[in-house]
């Protein structure tokens, strides 16, 4: 809808296009790339609508957000605690989707659910002994 009303503002139609093409583009590479996983975050009584990508390097989760996937956030990870497997996952990751516990540097945690597949990527290699 808004980008009809920017067409209605005289912005280009090949303009608006090239844009949505970047932000498309972009948002497929994020996501296909081989250490990226997709997460849910858990926000008060359920999971967030909308999927979260990462992947981690070394002991550094990197969160990728926006609908272009470009701005990111960076948190050191602590520990991880693998809590149980989902009866009752978000859709996206199927059947077989896990439960589990960042605690990053500075104390704060973040329980998310991945797919039981994830699991190697979304730990540290210490912690995941």
């Amino acid at each position: 809808m808004i980008w009809a009303l920017l067409a209605l503002l005289g912005i280009p139609l090949w303009f608006i296009a090239t844009i949505l093409g970047v932000v498309f583009l972009n948002r497929r590479q994020v996501t296909s790339s081989s250490d990226v996983f997709m997460f849910f975050e858990r926000k008060g009584d359920g999971w967030k609508r909308r999927p979260g990508y990462a992947r981690l390097v070394s002991d550094v989760v990197i969160v990728h957000h926006g609908p272009a996937l470009v701005r990111s956030e960076a948190r050191q990870v602590t520990d991880v605690e693998v809590c149980e497997q989902l009866d009752e996952a978000p859709k996206k990751l199927g059947e077989q989707a896990i439960d589990l516990v960042w605690t990053f540097a500075d104390s704060e945690s973040r329980r998310i659910a991945i797919s039981t597949a994830d699991l190697d990527r979304a730990r540290p290699a210490a912690t995941s002994g």
